[in-house]
């Protein structure tokens, strides 16, 4: 079973069980119930990573690098993969007037790939493309008998609209406000984490978010 293989079919069983999950608002939601939560990524404090092929401000990325040798038929078929990296900070979750903090460490996290980009080897390289080859240590391996290297992005957007499914605990929130302008004493918000019997499940399917 090849690795693109398996990627494809862990993102597709994560999305089919965020389609199966009860969906509440936050507002709704009692506290220690797994359950699917919709909303839009907002910046927490000041984490926010850039994305580093397109440059797009988010709060998650995976990038994977996958090569297609010489010998190989199909124009479009890459079948060996060199690299992927990764990296996510913490961020809120904001449904109306509601918001809940999301760590996504040990997240399982599903986004499309929707920034793709070639080239042939590591000579033409945009800096983009060449700072993740140097990350990976591919700069000085042998490119004798790879046609083009093929770069794939996917982000959890700043702004963007994503489900998460977990159970959530209230905590207090820092930032709730009264209409008049005075901090409300009583206000809470949610943090949702990873925990060993329900690890936290991410994605920005927009077919789920409409179900």
């Amino acid at each position: 079973m090849s690795d693109g293989w398996r990627e494809r079919y862990a993102s597709w069983r994560l999305r089919r069980k965020l389609r199966r999950t009860p969906r509440y608002s936050l507002a709704e939601l009692p506290e220690d119930t797994v359950a699917r939560v919709g909303g839009h990524v907002r910046i927490l404090g000041d984490n926010v990573l850039t994305a580093p092929l397109s440059g797009r401000p988010c709060v998650y990325y995976s990038v994977t690098i996958r090569a297609r040798a010489h010998f190989m038929v199909a124009a479009e078929t890459f079948q060996e993969y060199l690299a992927t990296s990764q990296d996510q900070v913490s961020f809120l979750l904001e449904d109306g007037a509601h918001h809940a903090v999301i760590d996504p460490t040990n997240a399982r996290i599903s986004c499309e790939r929707d920034h793709r980009s070639t080239s042939k080897a590591a000579f033409d390289a945009t800096p983009a493309q060449r700072e993740l080859l140097e990350r990976h240590n591919l700069m000085h391996q042998d490119w004798w008998n790879t046609a083009s290297l093929e770069y794939l992005e996917g982000i959890l957007a700043v702004d963007e609209p994503i489900l998460v499914l977990g159970g959530g605990t209230r905590e207090p929130d820092p930032g709730g406000m009264s209409v008049a302008g005075y901090r409300e004493a009583a206000r809470t918000r949610y943090r949702f984490a990873s925990t060993k019997r329900f690890p936290l499940m991410i994605s920005d399917d927009r077919k789920a978010q409409t179900q």
